[in-house]
């Protein structure tokens, strides 16, 4: 008895291993997913694509805007006129100072909004370059988990059909072992009859 309880246990797998009908949903889900994962990777590889774009044209932009207004306050520099001590006090020459401190001064906060502007978006470049680190990863995991639970799958059903296979051996040799004693019952009834 204590052998046909643990064939009995064996035979019974637990239903989402023996049902096809419950494992299949599962994997087709888990497919979806990884497409789903799959087309936001590439939405963010076109994304940081754009973005490495526009960052190269702004730093370019940059340059030029920077270059250009350096030569620009270079001419206005070598047009001065010399000044003499005397001639320095004037209101004129006091007018095109502050001009060009002020000039100056713009060119030094675009500067400062072009660097500041730059690290946002290398900060950005860099947060979607990890993300892209951990959507690989993740998707080789997802795939390693995937293409396990695929051969788990399959060395439970190559376990269910041995067991079934053994089941069906047992049950025919209970079925000979049947026959054999009912045999032997009725050939010890036949004796007993001789034997009275």
């Amino acid at each position: 008895s204590f052998e046909l309880d643990e064939a009995r246990q064996a035979e019974s797998p637990p239903p989402w291993l023996s049902d096809r009908g419950i494992m299949a949903p599962l994997i087709v889900e888990y497919d979806r997913h990884m497409d789903e994962m799959t087309e936001q990777l590439q939405k963010y590889q076109e994304m940081m694509t754009d973005v490495r774009l526009k960052l190269e044209k702004v730093v370019e932009e940059n340059e030029r805007l920077h270059t250009e207004l350096r030569q620009s306050i270079e001419k206005q520099l070598h047009t001065l006129p010399v000044i003499s001590v005397a001639e320095d006090s004037t209101v004129e020459g006091s007018a095109i100072i502050k001009n060009l401190q002020e000039q100056v001064q713009l060119s030094e906060q675009e500067r400062t909004q072009a660097m500041e502007l730059w690290q946002s978006t290398a900060q950005e470049l860099d947060r979607l370059q990890q993300f892209y680190q951990r959507t690989i990863s993740d998707g080789r995991l997802h795939n390693a988990q995937r293409q396990q639970l695929k051969d788990q799958l399959v060395q439970f059903q190559q376990h269910s059909y041995k067991l079934q296979a053994a089941n069906q051996k047992l049950e025919s040799t209970n079925q000979q072992l049947l026959k054999t004693v009912t045999e032997q019952s009725a050939e010890m009834e036949e004796l007993h009859c001789q034997l009275r």
